[in-house]
């Protein structure tokens, strides 16, 4: 799609790719901290990724529940100490061997019911 398409575009079809991306960014998020908490023991987890990135810890506690998006530095050091999962993080895709690996789709699954449990109890909370 050009620049001029996008220009001509009706505000539905616009409101369409906005929340494509929205929801592609939460995606990404999501794979980042999967890839994070493998990383990271799960106890004093914030402060050990800051002890490896120089990222503050709060920052990764705000990432991991979803108070803020992951920015660039995070995606950089996670694809540095995850190498073989980068392509992965960030584009989604579970192709080929020849492009990296995923996780396996019962890991990820567990893991995405686990994130909704914890988004569901934390706005309880709130509530």
């Amino acid at each position: 799609m050009s620049t001029r398409d996008v220009e001509e575009a009706s505000p539905d079809v616009l409101d369409g790719y906005a929340q494509t991306w929205s929801k592609r960014a939460e995606e990404l998020r999501d794979r980042l901290v999967y890839l994070a908490a493998d990383l990271a023991p799960s106890r004093a987890r914030y402060e050990y990724l800051e002890s490896r990135t120089a990222i503050a810890a709060t920052k990764w506690k705000n990432v991991f529940l979803s108070r803020q998006m992951p920015t660039n530095e995070m995606l950089l050091a996670i694809c540095h100490y995850r190498s073989p999962y980068a392509h992965w993080l960030m584009t989604g895709d579970t192709g080929g061997i020849d492009i990296g690996r995923a996780p396996s789709s019962e890991m990820w699954e567990k893991f995405e019911t686990d994130r909704e449990w914890e988004r569901r109890k934390r706005g309880a909370k709130e509530k």
